[in-house]
């Protein structure tokens, strides 16, 4: 290792609370059947690419973890995605509009509250600067914001903010609209 590789990589120490507050993140729960359950198994621990220096050399920043779950958990998140919709009788197919509406605001809202942490999240894992990384999140919002609006405001036509105008889907043209 040569003494420019060591200055081009800060000790552990050295890097700025600010960029790793909320991080690590220790993930515990997981989702089946749209109930969040607590797991007290193994854990798959997540590593940035980005390395820092530390007494015995190069190491990748921890992120956190996440559970490590089982094939019978995947079998259970499986069996529960088939039942809600069960060849098209189950729950999820014949849902009103507004069932749906009110199934993704409840995962998109709780989320907005966690922009920061995740957009650091996003910058350690893949590299992007911070202010990228905010704005991939805030695009991603924007989009299941938008295609919420739009779900609610269609009075006929079910689906046409999927439709192309233009060469492209119309909710992407509200979605640049609705940016300037």
């Amino acid at each position: 290792m040569t003494a420019e590789s060591i200055v081009r990589f800060p000790r552990h120490e050295d890097i700025p609370a600010g960029v790793l507050q909320g991080i690590p993140v220790e993930q515990r729960q997981y989702l089946i059947g749209g109930e969040l359950r607590r797991w007290s198994g193994p854990v798959e621990e997540v590593h940035s690419p980005i390395c820092a220096m530390s007494p015995d050399g190069l190491e990748p920043v921890r992120l956190g973890s996440y559970p490590l779950l089982t094939r019978a958990e995947a079998h259970e998140a499986l069996a529960a995605a088939a039942s809600a919709h069960d060849r098209g009788r189950g729950a999820w197919p014949p849902m009103p509009g507004a069932g749906r509406i009110a199934c993704l605001g409840a995962v998109a809202f709780p989320v907005k509250a966690h922009r920061d942490t995740i957009a650091r999240l996003i910058m350690w894992e893949v590299g992007k600067t911070l202010t990228d990384s905010q704005n991939e999140f805030d695009r991603t919002l924007a989009y299941i914001f938008a295609t919420i609006e739009a779900r609610m405001t269609s009075t006929r036509l079910p689906g046409k903010v999927l439709r192309e105008a233009g060469g492209q889907p119309m909710l992407d043209l509200m979605i640049q609209r609705g940016g300037r």
